[in-house]
């Protein structure tokens, strides 16, 4: 068992409605919400600001949601919890969402005479200000008024905010490669644009990337290379499809088999995504949800299984050396227990202490993987240049040997 610190981090979102976001919100339920992660065991909270509440015209800044994140990261503070801040992310809730002038169907007319970038129709329905839409846009990575606004946002957002001693990592670009297919010539050049003005304003930065199916695939320029090399944390989707509707029900976490594939290929810390499970009060059963634009099989679990598979899940990964996992789900207000992941949060507390070493609860989940068939900690050798050749065939040829 490695005696490195384990972190237990939730994406969180400070409203009791995802619509109203950064724009209206109770300070006081913030610091509750703030004490009581503390007291669970956790140490990591994820902020999300909505992109298109931040930055609600291409060369704009919202002062209050600016003001907002500002207060909400002296809380974080406050609590001697640490922030890992999002921004230009594009997906949220399993679907993709830009903000309304990235994406409206205006676009077209908007660009005209700005860009002499194709402009592409995405059939899927993105969320578009709160209402889902089909995408027109032109290419995000190469049309110049879209590399304007991520440019001001960089740098007016972590130019003041660089130094804060809440923010221990700037996740950035989450869900990029959910959008059209680039070339990987110009995902490089995104990519060290992007990452270079991030450390230009905050050179103490640690930046996190991304890791999602297509990535894992090789179905986009932004490989999982390039997400290494620009990127010093990687956080690795454990909700991908991309394992095959066959060998996905089973119980043996795609979690766990990702974090040994990424960690293996890329030599990078990596922080599990934890994949969403649904609570189910009848017998254990499978249930298909719409998550980042696809169809993806899901466990629906009684309390006490739910409970089982989660302790086992932190137990293994913090055992193959995951520095911790992220919970995919806001954080929101309204009371009881189904609506807030004071349950998983439960769980972490009784195998984390507050410097991240596994306490009693750790070790009475080692005594029961005694007793119970336990999911392979490694996968069989990877190497990096059969799996650059062929990803798909190599992922799933790893994970029929996984477990």
């Amino acid at each position: 068992m490695t005696n490195q610190p384990f972190m237990g981090a939730v994406l969180y979102t400070p409203a009791r409605q995802k619509q109203h976001g950064w724009q209206e919100i109770d300070w006081a339920v913030v610091r509750d919400q703030f004490s009581q992660l503390a007291e669970l065991g956790v140490r990591q909270v994820v902020l999300r600001p909505v992109w298109g509440q931040l930055q609600p015209r291409p060369q704009r800044i919202d002062r209050i949601s600016m003001a907002n994140l500002e207060r909400c990261l002296d809380m974080v503070q406050a609590a001697n919890l640490q922030a890992t801040v999002a921004l230009l992310g594009v997906t949220a809730w399993g679907g993709l969402a830009l903000p309304e002038w990235h994406n409206s169907p205006d676009v077209v007319g908007w660009l005209q005479g700005r860009t002499t970038q194709p402009i592409a129709t995405q059939g899927a329905p993105v969320l578009i200000d709160g209402r889902w839409q089909r995408l027109h846009m032109a290419n995000p990575f190469t049309t110049e008024v879209w590399q304007q606004a991520h440019h001001l946002l960089i740098q007016t957002v972590m130019g003041y905010f660089g130094s804060h001693a809440a923010i221990d990592h700037w996740l950035l670009a989450d869900g990029w490669s959910q959008l059209a297919p680039t070339t990987p010539a110009i995902a490089r050049t995104w990519l060290h644009k992007l990452t270079t003005q991030a450390r230009a304003v905050a050179p103490r930065a640690m930046l996190a990337g991304m890791v999602d199916g297509p990535i894992l695939l090789g179905q986009h320029g932004i490989s999982l290379a390039l997400v290494a090399e620009y990127f010093d944390v990687l956080l690795v989707d454990g909700a991908t499809p991309a394992l095959g509707q066959r060998t996905t029900r089973r119980l043996s976490a795609p979690a766990l088999f990702l974090h040994d594939v990424v960690a293996g290929l890329t030599q990078r810390p990596v922080l599990p995504w934890l994949a969403p499970t649904l609570m189910n009060d009848a017998a254990s059963t499978w249930q298909q949800i719409a998550w980042q634009q696809q169809i993806i099989d899901i466990p629906a679990l009684s309390d006490d299984d739910d409970g089982r598979y989660h302790e086992t899940l932190l137990a293994q990964l913090h055992q193959a050396g995951a520095p911790g996992v992220v919970l995919p789900m806001p954080f929101v207000m309204p009371q009881g227990d189904r609506d807030m992941p004071l349950a998983w949060l439960r769980r972490v507390q009784a195998l984390i202490d507050a410097r991240g070493h596994l306490t009693g609860g750790g070790k009475a989940v080692q005594r029961m993987l005694q007793t119970q068939p336990q999911v392979v900690q490694r996968t069989s050798t990877i190497d990096s240049e059969r799996y650059d050749h062929n990803p798909v065939q190599e992922l799933h040829r790893l994970w029929h040997e996984f477990g």
